[in-house]
């Protein structure tokens, strides 16, 4: 996991990156990630992704770039909120470049119910996905979310979505 930002749009109160000790460090420039991660030396049978992650990546101001300048034959995913710029990315991330013959996407979007619009966030999932990016959704099944109206939703404009179990405390 490569963690480009601690930085979010969001400020949600159960996110691992509040808890703790946890301080963010100065973000790395956009070369020096390309430098450091392309040193590493991946058998590509292995299908190991190199994952950019965060916080929300994509707030790394060299985000795209990073992106293009690590090596093709290192694999590339993307951990997300997909708070970003859709149209910026299909027009300088070729949708090659973030595949691999797995049981899961190579982009995961994460849903935050507090600070996302459901349909709003599957809709661009779906223009990614129709653009021919291996794109899915997660959530946490939180005690207060309503699981059945994501999946019949997600199912309905053909989506991938998944779930992870809720492990916090409540009430």
């Amino acid at each position: 996991g490569a963690f480009l930002s601690f930085r979010c749009g969001f400020n949600c109160q159960y996110c691992i990156n509040r808890h703790g000790d946890f301080r963010p460090r100065k973000e790395m420039s956009g070369d020096d990630w390309i430098r450091g991660l392309n040193r590493l030396n991946i058998d590509r049978d292995r299908m190991v992704p190199i994952t950019l992650q965060g916080g929300e990546p994509s707030k790394h101001k060299d985000f795209i770039k990073i992106i293009n300048g690590i090596k093709e034959d290192l694999y590339i995913d993307i951990l997300t909120n997909l708070d970003f710029d859709i149209t910026e990315f299909k027009r300088n991330v070729p949708p090659s470049r973030l595949q691999r013959d797995v049981p899961y996407a190579s982009i995961r979007v994460s849903y935050h119910p507090e600070f996302s619009n459901m349909k709003t966030l599957f809709r661009r999932i779906k223009v990614l996905q129709d653009f021919g990016y291996d794109i899915g959704c997660f959530f946490v099944e939180h005690p207060e979310i309503s699981v059945q109206p994501l999946f019949d939703y997600a199912i309905n404009i053909g989506i991938d979505l998944r779930s992870k179990e809720f492990l916090g405390n409540y009430e």
